[in-house]
């Protein structure tokens, strides 16, 4: 699931960045995410904007990042949607495990461990 404002939002800044490997990644998995109105976004679903707290299930670490929009420059503790862990988060639930393939092309499995922000459930969704 994804929200309607967060994937149309996502597919305009897809326009204007290019083609890349990494971004072809994102725009498979928005075709695969089903569209749901701000709204009626479940609590647990890793939306735009979410604070998430995850575990790297190999190196036993624990990490709280902010999905955000913007590739470049970000501050501390914000992962971008265009990068691998960013696409990988979205549309991911609380508790939810998640495969995905780093920038170095290793596989990385994380779980989510809390949503501790998500702007719908906060009422600032549109």
């Amino acid at each position: 699931m994804i929200t309607t404002d967060d994937k149309a939002k996502i597919f305009e800044l897809l326009k204007t960045s290019g083609k890349s490997g990494m971004l072809h990644t994102l725009e498979k998995k928005l075709s695969l995410l089903s569209p749901v109105d701000s709204k009626a976004a479940p609590r647990d679903l890793i939306t735009m904007n979410s604070i998430i707290v995850f575990r790297d299930l190999e190196k036993n670490e624990v990490h709280e990042l902010r999905l955000v929009y913007q590739l470049a420059p970000m501050l501390g503790n914000q992962v971008s949607v265009m990068a691998p862990l960013g696409t990988a988060l979205l549309g991911g639930r609380e508790n939810g495990i998640i495969v995905y393939q780093g920038r170095d092309s290793q596989f990385r499995k994380i779980q989510v461990e809390k949503i501790k922000y998500q702007p719908e459930a906060s009422g600032i969704g549109e």
